[in-house]
């Protein structure tokens, strides 16, 4: 298991219908970890029993591929409204993440955009199925949601999504994803953590240029910081390298980035 201690805060991120090929873990096959078994060598993520579903009318997604991606193949509940319990497990199977970031970023998560009472959170847009009170809810206290910009741990200069002031805070933009392409090209293809403190640097300068309302305090910073360490931490595939590395095979189904939306914009 990778364990990074709450210091590092390297958050959650990432998209839509797809894993890296492979997770590499050293831990022997008995090994447990908050109730989730490891095998020795490679595990194919995803396997089997976590087929690819769409997610339906009701089902809430949000601005974080990474549980985005483990509620569209059933490790997450489909419905995007999960618990810490459930965070923990899924993260570990599908991303190989250590139990005490995943506790951490889960715990700042509900304090800001979740229900304290049930400790259930939406991956997405505000929801009644989180709360003890259901649709009374607001009588103590607003439960955004993941998708809450301003309120909570969801800063400005993601990798791939444009600052809430744009409009466009949700969904990716193919123009960034081709920018982080460009960058990591400089690395021979590789989205290494130097790579990413690049992408990092673009996207706060285009910030602090263009945004008059860039919303970067504190925690918000190291979260949106962390989040782009992710990608060389968690989304490589363990088939290329020592150990794995990331790259574009195992990033761009991640991020939801089609080849033809890529090509598209790069003719643009």
């Amino acid at each position: 298991m990778i364990f990074i201690r709450p210091a590092c805060l390297f958050s959650l991120f990432a998209a839509c219908n797809a894993f890296p090929a492979y997770l590499r873990s050293g831990s022997p096959p008995s090994a447990q970890d908050n109730g989730v078994a490891n095998v020795d060598g490679l595990k194919r993520i995803p396997d089997t029993a976590h087929p690819f579903q769409p997610p339906g009318p009701t089902d809430q997604r949000g601005p974080c591929p990474g549980l985005n991606t483990l509620a569209n193949h059933g490790y997450l509940p489909r419905s995007g409204i999960v618990t810490q319990a459930e965070v923990i497990a899924a993260t570990a199977e599908g991303f190989n993440m250590g139990a005490d970031l995943a506790e951490f970023l889960y715990i700042i998560s509900v304090a800001y955009d979740g229900d304290l009472i049930t400790g259930k959170l939406s991956i997405g847009s505000p929801d009644p199925r989180t709360a003890a009170l259901g649709f009374l809810e607001p009588l103590l206290g607003y439960e955004g949601g993941l998708n809450y910009h301003s309120t909570g741990p969801e800063g400005d200069t993601a990798a791939t999504r444009q600052d809430a002031y744009f409009n466009e805070s949700r969904a990716l933009d193919p123009n960034l994803y081709v920018q982080m392409q460009s960058i990591a090209a400089k690395y021979g293809g590789e989205y290494t953590i130097d790579a990413m403190k690049d992408v990092q640097k673009a996207r706060y300068d285009h910030s602090v240029a263009h945004n008059p309302i860039f919303y970067f305090l504190p925690v918000e910073a190291l979260v949106m910081i962390g989040a782009k360490a992710f990608v060389p931490e968690f989304l490589t595939n363990g088939t290329f390298g020592d150990g794995g590395i990331a790259n574009e095979a195992s990033i761009a189904a991640i991020f939801g980035a089609t080849q033809a939306a890529r090509r598209r914009y790069e003719n643009a």
